[in-house]
């Protein structure tokens, strides 16, 4: 049967955070967050003094929405989302055209990228890259083969000489002057100051060393730092252009580089066109010059030798027709040359923005310039499918097969126009035979003159129209200009630095100084199963709070009797009182206690509740019935007596195992000898007369039993006991032991249980295992708290004694 009550803050369901236990352990610890944050803030000044820094620097460009001279059709005028889709496309092609291989190794092949220069820290740690500041220059020797990719290594003697070095199989040690050229298997090159006046060896690097760059590494690498990304409007066709690196000015002259040769590459590509008309007409004038001149002599000296000026009224006339007809002919034969160029240009290049057009040689077929312009446009086509798709792409195959029939087309196109072209030639020859023969009637002086100067104005007018028509291509490459524009340039001052983020790098200590202890102690106390509060026996089990007992620091194990006035002995006095309370029907009263393991206190508190109650005027009797590790005789520090063990087999009286001590109204029944069978001995009728015998002659008996959880010897006791207490000690009992204390509780067979924490301490900071944890004292009754002695209840041993001010600041940082 269980009278008492039952816990009222007992919550096995619930978990919640004690948020003032954590507050006192964080304030508690101070000094490992002290440490943890000189720590973390060092590494975090150590990472951002030698990290590699790493700068982005931006640019941007404007690409042309449309093609020049492309009208919308009538179906994207009709729906807008077509013209935007194909102004998205051509920005993705442009994108990838900026991405190029060869773009790329364009804008690098004018850089001074060839050589990288490296200075390092004397800690090792620091890295610089020394593009442009290096304090000298390596001239590599181009006619000779050079090793790419490998450091060598520079350390400076003196203002004339450097030393040499080169890790390898065998190593390459060596000293060498300035400007003088160093020859050795892989390694060709000079070295020269780059600013004689201001060298100083002694301001230089600890460490240097430069690396001869493939330059094929070099255009992958650069490749990929590159990122593209068009502006936020998806109408819009601005691209912003990122690099990012460690030296902020080697990236922009990159950048600055790549869209020059970006910008120029597109404009040659404008102009390609007035460039090949310029080299065909240049061609044509080439063939032209030489009969021009020929013809211009032979005039001359014709005129000079027969003093003849001018021709009569018939052969002017005769002259005038003929003068046509050849012009006729030569400009068919340039426009069959043109024909022919065009031809081969159709059957042998993919490529036809870049052939001379029709209209510059005088031809105005429509359906040659039509089948032109259709056949650039499926060509435009699939050049922007190509960025997008892969090859086999039925959308590809698709454009493929229209190229091949708009090819075929014009190829037949062309050829028609030949024969055409011969045509007209052969019927201009046929005129021209038959106004020769009229020029056969005029005299010999005057056909010879007609002759020379017919040939000479021929060639005289095609040379000039082919000289207006070059004029005109000319023009018109000069007054070209790109399609896409840079909008802003990379500057160097507009790098941005992203690394190393010092000031996030220094959040960051701050918070892992923090995190790492707190999170240590957390874990640690989340770890640690061991009773730390009254909170802990409260939440864990049902069964009532007794009381608590303080820490002990004395050496006498009747601690009351020692220090009446301490705070311990008041703890005992709560705890009697507490028992009245509990025991106030019983007439005899009978208490039991015990523990679930060893070393909880159990016999301590016995002995000092029991001299406490004989303190009270009350006839106690404390029995020892721990036979197995028996230890009150020398507690009380009593020779050796028959005991417990004696009686239960009959060899001893109940007076003459009850045994008188030197405390008024506190007699002993000690264990006597150890026996090898304690249970049954506890279990047999003789147990039940002693009991009965000490219950009539004393006012309260206290009983010292083993931990219940290591035999049965208390459960047997028991049956005998009014009230059933289970010692538990501060840091050092399991919140497990609380489980089958709450189990005999929940069952009611046994009488009044309730617990006894055990050396609680005082109120403040205490250490277990290298982190100090805070308790909140204890008081009397069913539960205990701050217990204060400001108003002068008990007496601490040495209380009246002034402490030190040097003790006094050690309390400080103790509690």
């Amino acid at each position: 049967m269980n009278n008492t009550l039952p816990n009222q803050n007992f919550s096995p369901d619930e978990e919640s955070i004690d948020l003032k236990k954590y507050l006192y352990l964080l304030l508690g610890n101070w000094y490992w967050f002290f440490f943890a944050f000189i720590i973390c803030i060092g590494i975090a000044w150590l990472v951002n003094r030698y990290t590699k820094p790493v700068y982005q620097v931006t640019s941007s460009l404007i690409i042309k929405e449309n093609d020049p001279g492309r009208a919308s059709s009538g179906i994207e005028s009709a729906i807008p989302a077509l013209q935007i889709l194909r102004t998205q496309q051509k920005v993705l092609n442009e994108i990838e055209v900026l991405k190029s291989y060869w773009l790329t190794n364009k804008a690098i092949a004018s850089l001074d990228f060839d050589i990288s220069y490296v200075g390092v820290g004397r800690s090792g740690f620091k890295i610089s890259n020394q593009y442009n500041v290096s304090p000298y220059i390596v001239i590599p020797d181009t006619s000779k083969n050079n090793t790419y990719g490998y450091p060598v290594y520079i350390r400076f003697i003196d203002k004339e000489k450097y030393k040499l070095h080169i890790e390898g199989k065998p190593d390459i040690n060596a000293v060498v002057r300035f400007g003088e050229p160093f020859r050795s298997d892989g390694f060709n090159f000079t070295l020269v100051q780059r600013d004689p006046a201001t060298f100083d060896p002694e301001l230089s690097y600890y460490k240097n060393y430069f690396i001869i760059n493939s330059r094929n590494a070099l255009v992958n690498e650069y490749m990929s730092l590159l990122t593209i990304k068009p502006n936020d409007d998806k109408r819009g066709s601005v691209l912003f252009l990122t690099v990012k690196g460690d030296n902020a000015l080697q990236l922009t002259e990159y950048l600055n580089k790549l869209m020059e040769a970006y910008i120029q590459q597109g404009l040659e590509d404008k102009n390609q066109t007035a460039v090949n008309t310029v080299n065909f007409i240049d061609q044509q004038l080439g063939i032209l010059n030489d009969s021009l001149q020929g013809a211009e002599r032979t005039l001359q000296n014709f005129r000079t030798s027969k003093r003849l000026y001018d021709l009569p009224t018939e052969g002017s006339i005769i002259y005038n027709r003929l003068d046509k007809y050849y012009q006729d002919k030569a400009m068919l034969e340039l426009q069959g040359r043109y024909y022919a160029y065009l031809l081969e240009y159709v059957k042998n290049r993919n490529n036809l923005n870049q052939v001379v057009a029709p209209a510059v040689m005088n031809i105005t077929d429509p359906i040659l310039a039509d089948l032109l312009t259709q056949l650039n446009t499926l060509i435009a086509q699939k050049n922007e499918l190509q960025f997008s798709m892969q090859k086999n792409n039925p959308k590809m195959a698709e454009v493929d097969a229209k190229i091949s029939i708009m090819q075929a087309s014009l190829i037949d196109n062309i050829q028609n126009l030949i024969r055409n072209n011969n045509l007209a030639l052969s019927d201009t020859k046929g005129i021209l035979a038959g106004a020769e023969q009229e020029l056969l009637q005029l005299p010999v002086t005057e056909r010879q003159l007609i002759n020379i100067k017919r040939k000479y104005n021929v060639n005289d007018q095609i040379y000039t129209f082919l000289l207006q028509r070059r004029a005109e291509s000319a023009i018109a490459r000069a007054s070209n200009v790109a399609d896409n524009k840079i909008l802003d340039v990379a500057r160097v001052d507009n790098a941005l630095p992203i690394a190393p983020k010092k000031k996030m790098n220094y959040l960051i200590g701050l918070f892992m100084g923090f995190l790492i202890p707190f999170g240590t102690l957390v874990l640690i106390d989340l770890m640690n199963n061991k009773i730390t509060s009254r909170e802990d026996v409260e939440k864990k089990t049902p069964v009532p709070l007794i009381g608590g007992v303080g820490h002990y620091l004395g050496h006498k194990q009747v601690a009351v009797l020692e220090n009446p006035r301490s705070a311990l002995a008041e703890s005992f006095r709560g705890v009697r009182t507490t028992l009245q309370y509990l025991l106030k029907d019983e007439k005899h009263k009978v208490i039991m206690i015990t523990s679930t393991i060893s070393g909880e206190g159990k016999t301590f508190v016995s002995a000092n509740l029991a001299a406490m109650l004989a303190l009270g005027a009350m006839k106690t009797l404390l029995v020892g019935l721990d036979m197995r590790r028996p230890t009150l005789l020398k507690l009380f520090h009593m020779e050796s007596k028959p005991g417990i063990s004696q009686y239960l087999i009959g060899q001893a009286g109940f007076s003459e195992v009850v045994l008188p001590t030197d405390i008024e109204n506190l007699f002993l029944a000690p264990a006597g000898a150890i026996p090898p069978n304690p249970a049954e001995l506890i279990n047999s009728h003789r147990m039940v007369e002693f009991f009965s015998k000490a219950k009539e002659q004393f006012d309260i008996v206290i009983v010292d039993t083993p931990p219940f959880g290591l035999v049965t010897d208390a459960l047997l006791v028991a049956r005998f006991a009014d009230a059933n207490l289970f010692m538990v000690r501060q840091m050092y009992s399991s919140r497990d032991v609380l489980e089958p204390i709450g189990e005999l509780y929940h069952k009611k067979e046994l009488k009044n249980i309730g617990i006894i924490l055990n050396d609680v301490k005082p109120a403040g900071y205490h250490y277990h295992k290298g982190y100090r944890y805070y308790t909140y004292g204890y008081s009397h009754g069913y539960g205990y708290g701050k217990y204060s002695n400001r108003n002068g209840y008990y007496l601490e041993e040495n209380e009246d004694q002034e402490k030190s001010i040097w003790a006094k600041i050690k309390s400080v940082f103790k509690n």
